[in-house]
């Protein structure tokens, strides 16, 4: 008997647009430096960029992140999630390593190389929507 699992990668792509939509959206970084008070306080309320967003989605420590070199499950989750969206942004040409995974959808994200600047909220999010739906829609005509 075979065991049908589900990919978590759309699920992952949904909560980072509810992160994004609740905490606010930042440019330059994971989350806003300067909303953390103190050594003790968590950047899970800082707005984020849409790494950030989906690497708390995916249960991934900011504080510590280390997306490039992932090391443990959560950061290889956000990792699939994030190279899913730059898979359909077309950033990508193949599965490439974790840290041209993040370059690219930084830079997409923050406008660089971008004669047009950054995308909007409103694009971020749409995009993140739509390879959740693309992503869930594949599973289900492989079901």
């Amino acid at each position: 008997m075979s065991e049908h699992l589900t990919d978590p990668r759309p699920g992952i792509l949904r909560k980072a647009v509810e992160v994004l939509q609740v905490n606010g959206r930042y440019i330059g970084d994971y989350y806003d430096l300067n909303q953390i008070d103190g050594d003790d306080d968590e950047p899970v309320h800082c707005r984020v960029c849409v790494l950030g967003a989906i690497a708390l989605a995916a249960g991934c420590d900011l504080r510590n992140h280390s997306l490039g070199d992932p090391q443990t499950a959560a950061e290889d989750l956000a990792i699939d999630a994030a190279r899913a969206l730059a898979w359909e942004l077309h950033l990508l040409t193949d599965r490439e390593d974790p840290n041209t995974v993040i370059n690219v959808v930084a830079n997409w994200h923050d406008g660089v190389d971008s004669r047009e600047g950054h995308p909007s909220d409103a694009a971020v999010i749409s995009a993140l929507s739509h390879v959740a739906d693309a992503l869930e829609r594949v599973a289900g005509e492989a079901r």
